[in-house]
């Protein structure tokens, strides 16, 4: 009994001291650092690399016919002790990002280089290791974003972006301007892509910037199902815009091969500028005046044929208002059966004057700017993915 207990006791202080020794080692000690039991490991397969081709279609006002533009790159993902360590993706055969990931406890910082900009994120976790907050400099100053998640860890806020979820899939994201929506297939989100950042409206690239800026990283308890669609729309005063994504999926094993993103956007927006002229400015607004009166001779005569205009007068107490619109409309074409409308714009000319006899003294001209860009946007991305 007695040497069974000093074996033991020789055997625990052999242990003990190995273990010291061992974290006095400074390659044991770097590994202990990048490496972090807090941090969830993305799904059972690694992604080792994206394949993808993104299709971008334009219309072209010099043939007057849709043209289109495909552009290519490759995104290659390295792991240390089961996370991502670096992100590097290639435009054509030329690297145009790259991203150093580093881990240590709660803090994850990114060493980003984009093109010949080059920045430092930091990144800190709760302690289920999902982001709660977000930092890097920008021209001088500090940009600071905050993440909440509810019991669930489900993801909730993005600063002023709330996210609401019902059956464990992300349903509905709000920002006091816009509404986006998500639809999802019924197949499980087996890969644990999250559709929480498709908000970047660069054509067909919502997956593509996913994988780029967010995928390494862990954001709250992934959605449930995998995203079939997002709409986004924004409708105000000045600006409509409507977005429409659509995924198709490719499986191999349950794991996502192959992804095809479609991209629609309708855009109108309209833009205000304000002139106003008083008496003391009656040269001006007698040279606006011949301008317009001109405009409107060669509108009458056919000239002109890329404009139109409407004449409105009001006469009270001697002044007499007289509302000029010139309105000009460039050519309308169509794609695939919608139309589109590059350019459309709208003087407005509010002329104040008193009359006697026949001549005009001009005390007062408001000229109102309004120009309208109304625009579609189609787009088609592939993304092929290849697993260690």
């Amino acid at each position: 009994m007695r040497k069974r207990f000093l074996c033991g006791i020789l055997v625990s202080g052999l242990f003990v001291a190995s273990c010291e020794k061992e974290n006095n080692n400074p390659e044991i000690k770097q590994q202990q650092q990048t490496e972090n039991p807090t941090l969830n490991p993305k799904a059972e397969r690694k992604i080792k690399e994206i394949q993808t081709a993104s299709t971008k279609y334009f219309y072209d006002d010099e043939i007057e016919s849709e043209v289109s533009v495909t552009e290519n790159y490759k995104t290659y993902f390295t792991y240390t002790n089961n996370q991502i360590t670096n992100v590097a993706i290639t435009k054509g055969n030329e690297q145009f990002y790259s991203s150093q990931i580093s881990y240590e406890g709660k803090n994850i910082l990114a060493k980003i280089t984009e093109g010949e900009e080059e920045r430092e994120v930091t990144f800190s976790l709760n302690d289920q290791a999902n982001i709660i907050k977000k930092e890097y400099e920008q021209q001088d100053s500090l940009i600071v974003s905050e993440f909440g998640y509810n019991n669930e860890q489900q993801l909730t806020s993005n600063g002023n972006h709330k996210y609401h979820w019902d059956n464990e899939n992300m349903i509905r994201m709000t920002n006091g301007k816009e509404i986006t929506k998500y639809d999802y297939y019924e197949t499980d989100n087996k890969n644990q892509f999250s559709p929480s950042f498709f908000l970047n409206d660069n054509w067909a690239l919502g997956y593509f910037n996913y994988f780029k800026d967010s995928y390494p990283l862990n954001w709250g308890k992934p959605t449930k199902n995998l995203i079939k669609s997002i709409v986004k729309e924004e409708n105000n005063a000045v600006k409509y815009s409507k977005s429409e994504r659509d995924f198709e999926y490719v499986y191999n094993d349950g794991y996502i091969s192959e992804i095809k993103e479609k991209r629609f956007l309708h855009y109108y927006s309209k833009q205000v500028k304000e002139t106003n002229y008083a008496d003391s400015d009656v040269e001006k607004i007698n040279e606006i005046w011949n301008e317009v009166q001109e405009t409107i001779e060669q509108i009458d005569n056919r000239i002109e044929k890329e404009r139109t205009y409407q004449v409105l007068s009001n006469s009270s107490l001697g002044n007499v208002h007289q509302f000029v619109l010139v309105i000009r409309k460039h050519e309308r074409a169509n794609i695939n059966g919608t139309d589109y409308v590059p350019y459309d714009e709208i003087e407005k000319y509010d002329f104040t004057y008193t009359l006697n006899g026949e001549e005009k003294t001009f005390t007062n001209l408001t000229k109102i700017h309004t120009a309208s860009t109304a625009n579609i946007q189609k787009a088609e991305t592939t993304y092929k993915i290849t697993y260690e």
